[in-house]
C-alpha cells in the first residue's frame, strides 16, 4: 500500500469530479487546499492525514483524508 497519492488520482478514484482531467483542471486553477494551503499541482502528494477543501457546484467539502486507497 502506498503511503502518498497524486492529488488529482485521489480525487478522481474517490469520486470527486467524474474525469481525472476535471480533477486536474480544479487542481491546477488553485480551487483545492491541502490543510488550508492553496493548491496549483494536480500532482502535489497526498497522505493520510490531510484535510482538503472541495468545492463541487454551490457546495464546498471538507474531507480528512484517514488512509490511502489500495
Amino acid at each position: 500500500m502506498s503511503e502518498t497519492q497524486r492529488l488529482d488520482k485521489w480525487l478522481w478514484q474517490a469520486r470527486f469530479y467524474k474525469t481525472r482531467g476535471l480533477a486536474q483542471r480544479m487542481c491546477t486553477t488553485g480551487k483545492i487546499r491541502i490543510n488550508s494551503q492553496r493548491i496549483r499541482k494536480a500532482h502535489h502528494a497526498l497522505k493520510s492525514g490531510d484535510i482538503l477543501t472541495i468545492p463541487q457546484g454551490s457546495r464546498i467539502r471538507v474531507v480528512r483524508i484517514l488512509a490511502m486507497p489500495e
